[in-house]
């Protein structure tokens, strides 16, 4: 379980960047695994990323001096306790968040869980290599485009959801009369479609950028059998439109994002739309599948 701050054009960004890395954090059951974060200029996203803490990495300060933007993601990774040598194959940059593949940039804090029949509720992130749960990941992987997978270098779920997406939108590319921002949203909810196809849990939130768009979503995908809440992501805006997600309140007026609910932001305009998660059963993602 991780963490992360989102900033668009909100007011005193160092500062509320700064106050999220400082507040009281422990988690008992897993252990601190590096940081990354990546900034907007110039409709380009840069990225840095360490498996260092971000107060023990000699570079932190020079990364933060490089930062003349206002719209920024911030992302901390937990590794939930397991043994050392499975930890050193999780513990490796390769699986520090943002993913990124040319104009795009992918942040994910949560799980996908999967729950074999008979057996006990798996987690992603240290479950992966069980033998219950490698049929399912390979079939996640199988609806990735060759071209794109090649380029998946770690371990994590976050990566296979990441170019899953990419791969939804590069066939969603192939229809005609479907706006780009459409393309852009429809491609994530196809990549959530295809991971509740497999009955996986999915208890995520959610970060998906490239130069044009920005989602930020929370979702709570669970089987009937298991009581499951969401993971926390809290909504705040200025005054001036400035915008703030993050899964840690930082601001007391902050309000608290419901579950399944997506919110789409347009960075060259700043205009924010919020939707409702469809469907996934039903959800078709073609030119007039009726989802506003």
């Amino acid at each position: 379980m991780c963490r992360f701050i989102f900033l668009y054009k909100y007011k005193n960004t160092q500062e509320k960047l700064f106050e999220f890395l400082h507040k009281q954090f422990v988690r008992h059951d897993a252990i601190e695994s590096g940081y990354g974060i990546s900034w907007y200029n110039d409709k380009t996203w840069n990225s840095y990323k360490s498996t260092k803490k971000f107060l023990n990495d000699p570079n932190f300060s020079q990364v933060i001096e490089k930062i003349k933007s206002d719209i920024l993601i911030c992302h901390i990774r937990y590794i939930v306790h397991m043994p050392t040598p499975q930890y050193k194959k999780e513990h490796v940059v390769e699986n520090a968040h943002p993913f990124y593949y040319k104009d795009y940039i992918f942040v994910h804090h949560g799980d996908l869980f999967y729950t074999p029949t008979g057996g006990d509720l798996l987690r992603y992130q240290d479950g992966y290599h069980e033998s219950a749960f490698k049929p399912i990941i390979k079939k996640l992987k199988s609806h990735i485009c060759p071209s794109l997978a090649k380029n998946i270098n770690g371990t994590t779920d976050s990566e296979v959801m990441f170019f899953l997406t990419l791969t939804a939108e590069k066939e969603l590319q192939k229809l005609e009369g479907i706006p780009k921002a459409k393309i852009f949203l429809y491609s994530f909810i196809k990549m959530l479609q295809i991971v509740d196809y497999y009955s996986m849990e999915n208890v995520s939130n959610f970060f998906f950028a490239n130069k044009d768009y920005i989602i930020i979503a929370n979702i709570l995908k669970k089987t009937p059998t298991n009581d499951r809440n969401k993971l926390d992501l809290y909504f705040s805006k200025d005054r001036n439109g400035g915008v703030m997600l993050t899964s840690m309140k930082v601001e007391k007026s902050s309000k608290k994002v419901n579950a399944n609910e997506i919110y789409f932001i347009h960075i060259s305009s700043g205009s924010i739309h919020h939707y409702k998660l469809p469907n996934l059963v039903t959800f078709y993602g073609g030119a007039a599948d009726g989802f506003k």
